[in-house]
C-alpha cells in the first residue's frame, strides 16, 4: 500500500512517456510452470529486458484482475471483493491504473515483460483495456503462450483445488481455442507464439530456459528459481480426505498462510505421481478433441501425451479415500512432530485432541480429523506469526513519525 500511496502522490519526478517498447506478454495457461517464470525473471537482471514492477509480488494476475476486471459484477461479487465496498474497489482499480502507468514510464529497456496466467482466460473486455493502457507506450506486442495436454493438466488441476481445499467439476477439462482466440482477436492473431509445455519439446525441458529462448532475453549464468512443485498421490490424497470429512474454516486472515503450512508438512509424504485411469484419461482425450484438433490446425502443435498410468491412477475421487486410508498413523506422527514444535495453547491439548481422533472407526475420517487438528495448531502459530508482524510494522511506523 505504501509503495501505491508513493505512486499516486507522485508528479514530480521525470517521465519518459515517449519511449516505446516492445510488450512481451506471458499468458500461462494455469499450470504451465507460470510461477517459475514470474519468480525468475523478477529476480533476473537482463541488458534488454526489463520484468514489470506492477506489484510486491511475480504474478501479474492480481494486478490486472483488480485494474480491468469489473469485480463488482457476478454471484462471488463479496468473494472477489474480500467485502470491500465499491468506493474502495474502484480506488484499488485506481491505484493499480496508476502503478501500471507510472513504471512503464519508468523503465528504459527495450522489452516490458508482463506475466500473469489469469490474463489467459481473462473476458475480452479486460484485454480490450489492458491494450488500451499499453498502447500509449507500445511499439510492438508478443503474446507467448503454454499449452499442457489435457490430461496431464486436468491432473494437475484436480491436484491444486485439493491443495486449496475446494471443489471442482471432476475431471476439469481445459480449453485451447477460445482463450487463445480472444488473445488474437484483441492484439492480432500475428502477435501469438504458442508452445507445448512439456519437457520433450522445452528446451533442456525447462519452461524458464525454454520462455527465456522464445523472448531472446540473455540470463545466462543467472539462477531459476523452481516453485510449486506438485505433492504426491499419497500426500493429495490425505488433503482429499480433509477435504470430505475435515472442517472448514474460511475468511480468517492466515487462512492462506495456514495452508501452505499444510501443504509444506505433507510434501516428504509418498513419492507416486497423481495419474488417471486410462478410461478416465482416454474420455478427456476425446471431449477435448475438437480443441486439440484446432491447435493443431492454428500452431502446428500436438497435444499428444503418453497414456501410461501405474497401479494406483485414479477414476474418481473417491479412489483418493482408499489411499489416504492407510496413511492414519503417518499424519498422526506429523501431528505430533508439529505440536512439539509449538509453543501456543493448541499444543498443550494435544493427547486430549488425539485420543478423540482414535474414536473414528473409519480410517479417512481419522485422517481429516488428524488434518483438522495438525491446521489448529498451524493456525496459533500463523496468527502468533502474523501478529509479531503487526506489531513490527507499528513500532517501524512509529519511530519513522
Amino acid at each position: 500500500m505504501e509503495r501505491l500511496i508513493a505512486v499516486l502522490t507522485n508528479t514530480t519526478g521525470s517521465r519518459n512517456v515517449a519511449q516505446k517498447h516492445d510488450f512481451i506478454i506471458h499468458i500461462g495457461m494455469p499450470k504451465t510452470g507460470s510461477s517459475s517464470i514470474q519468480h525468475s525473471f523478477r529476480s533476473f537482471q537482463m541488458p534488454d529486458h526489463a520484468y514489470l514492477r506492477w506489484t510486491r509480488g511475480a504474478n501479474h494476475s492480481g494486478p490486472f484482475k483488480m485494474a480491468f476486471i469489473d469485480q463488482l459484477k457476478g454471484l462471488k461479487r463479496h468473494l472477489a471483493t474480500g467485502g470491500r465496498s465499491e468506493q474502495q474497489m474502484r480506488r484499488h482499480r485506481d491505484e493499480h491504473r496508476a502503478v501500471l502507468k507510472t513504471e512503464i514510464e519508468a523503465e528504459n529497456k527495450p522489452n516490458i515483460i508482463i506475466s500473469g496466467e489469469a490474463l489467459y482466460g481473462a473476458p475480452p473486455d479486460a484485454l480490450n483495456q489492458l491494450k488500451a493502457a499499453l498502447d500509449p507506450y507500445a511499439k510492438s506486442y508478443r503474446i507467448v503462450g503454454y499449452l499442457r495436454p489435457p490430461v496431464s493438466h486436468a491432473q494437475s488441476v484436480f491436484q491444486q483445488a485439493l491443495n486449496f481445499g475446494r471443489h471442482i467439476i471432476f475431471p476439469a477439462l481445459p480449453s485451447y481455442r477460445r482463450p487463445l482466440t480472444k488473445h488474437g482477436n484483441v492484439f492480432g492473431s500475428s502477435t501469438l507464439t504458442i508452445r507445448k509445455f512439456s519437457r520433450a519439446t522445452l528446451l533442456n525441458g525447462d519452461v524458464v530456459q525454454d520462455f527465456a529462448d522464445v523472448i531472446n532475453a540473455d540470463v545466462q549464468g543467472q539462477e531459476i528459481l523452481r516453485t510449486n512443485e506438485s505433492l504426491s498421490l499419497e500426500a493429495t490424497s490425505i488433503l482429499a480426505a480433509h477435504l470430505r470429512y475435515g472442517q472448514h474454516q474460511l475468511g480468517y486472515p492466515t487462512a492462506l498462510t495456514v495452508q501452505r503450512y499444510l501443504m509444506s508438512l505433507l510434501e516428504p509424504v509418498g513419492e507416486t505421481k497423481l495419474e488417471f485411469q486410462t478410461e478416465l484419461a482416454h474420455s478427456v482425450l476425446e471431449q477435448t478433441k475438437n480443441d486439440t484438433d484446432w491447435v493443431k490446425s492454428q500452431f502446428g502443435i500436438s497435444l499428444s501425451e503418453e497414456i501410461d498410468p501405474g497401479p494406483l491412477a485414479i477414476g474418481t475421487p473417491e479412489d483418493l479415500l482408499q489411499v489416504a486410508a492407510g496413511l492414519d498413523q503417518q499424519v498422526r506422527t506429523i501431528v505430533c512432530d508439529a505440536a512439539a514444535r509449538s509453543d501456543t495453547e493448541v499444543s498443550a491439548e494435544i493427547d486430549n485432541r488425539l485420543e478423540q481422533v482414535s474414536t473414528h472407526r473409519d480410517p479417512a475420517k481419522r485422517v481429516a480429523a488428524h488434518v483438522d487438528v495438525l491446521k489448529d495448531i498451524l493456525r496459533c502459530d500463523a496468527d502468533v506469526e502474523h501478529q509479531r508482524r503487526r506489531d513490527h510494522r507499528r513500532q517501524q511506523k512509529r519511530l519513522a513519525e
